[in-house]
């Protein structure tokens, strides 16, 4: 990727060295795919927050989901709801499909370069899939993921964050209460301060009452308490269950 970078000698709006691993990232080194992208970023005046998309390799990939089987487009799917948390047993669990069935679809899937084991190619796959996934597709997809998930014990900033998604803000408070003990137990006062905030908010909606007391107490306790190392925000809000 650098080689081709140094030998195109094009006036890129961002440093060559930083901009090598994240072209990489988001276009898998397809030289295709990186010219596109190139030709998107020369008209830019300053590097933006994320690399572009070009329309054409966006049909490119468009046209290999076309040419996938039924149940490998929908694992593909559930692999961009679940993201970093993506593998061939839990989108079996959460398409109730048999195992086998899926790793047949999964080898179909690395067959078309839309999955390297059990991560996406590369950003541009990813984002496309997600953005062409039907809405309700998706939102069935995050709350099953979410119960699959919680089930297996997962990371509850993770629950949490798949039922706010899919529109189920009322599930999402046990996680987000949960999520804020482990990073007050982590000294991570800041984001604990938020995520408490954040589950307080929604149990006084959602209830039920005694995780808002809880929440509303921890809170309290957390005030005058030296800031954490973190400082990442609450995860983003959702709308109330139907």
């Amino acid at each position: 990727m650098a080689v081709l970078l140094d030998g195109l000698r094009l006036p890129l709006p961002a440093d060559p060295a930083r901009l090598t691993p994240e072209l990489h990232r988001h276009t898998g080194g397809n030289p295709l795919f990186v010219l596109e992208t190139l030709k998107h970023l020369l008209g830019s005046d300053a590097p933006p927050a994320r690399l572009p998309h070009s329309e054409r390799v966006q049909q490119i990939i468009l046209r290999r989901l076309e040419r996938l089987s039924a149940t490998a487009l929908q694992a593909a799917r559930v692999a961009a709801v679940l993201q970093s948390d993506a593998g061939v047993e839990l989108v079996a669990e959460v398409l109730g499909t048999p195992l086998l069935e899926i790793a047949g679809a999964w080898e179909e899937l690395e067959a078309h370069q839309i999955v390297q084991g059990e991560r996406f190619s590369h950003d541009l796959i990813y984002e496309t899939v997600a953005a062409h996934t039907p809405a309700a597709l998706r939102g069935l997809f995050q709350r099953l993921a979410a119960e699959k998930l919680a089930a297996r014990g997962g990371n509850p900033a993770r629950v949490a964050q798949l039922w706010l998604a899919s529109g189920h803000a009322g599930q999402a408070v046990p996680y987000l209460l949960e999520a804020a003990q482990a990073a007050e137990a982590g000294f991570l006062h800041a984001q604990a301060a938020g995520l408490y905030a954040q589950a307080l908010e929604l149990a006084r909606t959602h209830g039920p009452e005694e995780v808002a007391a809880e929440a509303a107490r921890r809170l309290g306790a957390l005030e005058g308490s030296p800031p954490g190392t973190s400082r990442e925000p609450p995860l983003p809000a959702a709308p109330p269950d139907d």
